[in-house]
Parts: C-alpha cells; structure tokens; sequence
C-alpha cells in the first residue's frame, strides 16, 4: 500500500500536508498561551474558509464560549473578534502589532430570567480605543447608540435617513427635553424644551407655536387675515 506524508513536525510547528478535521477539544493551549495559530504566506485572498453542507438553510456559524466555569458569570464579560496590524514604529525597523479595531460581544446583565447583551463596535484612533457603535436594550427595547458623529453619505444628494413605514411617530431627539424632530404623519414637528416650537402640515403650511396659535405662511393663499404672512 502506498503512503503519503500528511504532517511534518519542525521544533514546536506542524505543517500538514492535506486538509485537516477537528473534533471537540482538538485544540487546547496553556494558560496565556495561543491554542491554534494559522499562518498564510501565499497571496490567496480567502485563507480562511468555513464549509457547510447542510441541506437545512443553516450555514456554518462562528462561536465565542466564554466559559469560566461555576460561579464565574459575571456583568460585563466579553468574547471578541480582533484586528491587529503593525505599525512603522522607527521606520518600520522596530514595528509593533497594535488592534486597531474590534467587534466585541458584551454580557450586560447575567441574571437568570432577565439576560441582556450588547454588540460594541470599537477602533483606534489617535492612538487612543474608541468605541463607535453599540448596540444593546437598556433602555427596555432595541437601541444603537453612536460614539460620535453619523455620516449617512459623503456625496451630495445620495444619503437618506429613513423610518419606517407611513402613518407612524418617530422622532429625533436630544438628550433630555432640550429638542427634538418629530416626524408624526402626516405633521413634522420641531420642538425644544418639550414644547413645539414649529410645525409643516401636510398642506405645506408652516405653524409657529403651537397649531392653536396666531402665526402662519402660507405664500398661496389671498386670505388677508392678520394671521397670515405672505
């Protein structure tokens, strides 16, 4: 029977010479150790490749266990995928791996029956980590908050922000009552210290104060009541 070389073993490295199956518990490392590292030296653009031949629908899936064992579930653990690259420390002579950017996964409340979760989105910059983006329910229901600034296009009449379906109420808002946009079909409301401010009806009139009040544009209409402002 022919045989074929399948590994090579090199001091502490293996090199395998075909495809490789794991089973549970195929890889393990010593405390503050690595348990697999996998390096690429060809130029191929997919060195990682995860397969599913289920006929079901479900494709192969990615999970972080972040198993400490009895009594270790804690508010606040993480699981996390991270991005390191180098810098040009001295030139490039003495470069350094830094993360610049990771996707971590967040227990927010470990409590059995009331379990909460967040999504975290985080990056270097300034040489400083910081976090764009999280999602999580604190507040009660489903709620992204923002680290900084959104941008929704940078080319000029090419970006929407949109809510939802017609005949609905959503809103804009600032943090406490100092002001906000609200978008309630068919009105859209401009508001500051939890009282309105201006409002456009769905005829186009404009509305100071609130929609009881004297003030209105209306640029076609020929009534000449006090109120109006053509």
């Amino acid at each position: 029977s022919s045989q074929t070389l399948a590994l090579t073993l090199t001091g502490a490295n293996a090199t395998f010479a075909g495809s490789m199956t794991a089973t549970t518990g195929a890889f393990s490392g010593a405390t503050g150790g690595n348990s697999f590292v996998m390096s690429i030296t060809d130029s191929d653009n997919q060195p990682l490749e995860i397969i599913s031949t289920r006929t079901d629908g479900n494709g192969p899936f990615l999970s972080l266990y972040h198993n400490g064992g009895e009594d270790q579930a804690n508010d606040g653990d993480t699981s996390s995928v991270r991005f390191y690259f180098k810098n040009d420390r001295n030139g490039g002579a003495t470069n350094e791996k830094i993360l610049f950017a990771q996707i971590e996964g967040k227990a927010m409340d470990v409590t059995d029956g009331t379990e909460d979760g967040a999504l975290v989105f985080k990056h270097r910059g300034n040489n400083s980590e910081l976090t764009a983006l999280t999602l999580d329910a604190s507040s009660g229901a489903t709620q992204a908050t923002f680290g900084g600034d959104v941008k929704i296009a940078e080319a000029s009449n090419k970006g929407q922000l949109f809510f939802g379906t017609a005949n609905t109420d959503y809103e804009i808002k600032g943090g406490g009552n100092y002001g906000y946009v609200s978008l309630n079909a068919p009105i859209l409301r401009f508001d500051t210290s939890g009282t309105e401010r201006m409002r456009i009806d769905s005829a186009g009139r404009v509305t100071f104060g609130s929609a009881q009040q004297d003030i209105k544009i209306d640029p076609a209409s020929t009534n000449s009541g006090n109120n109006l402002i053509y």
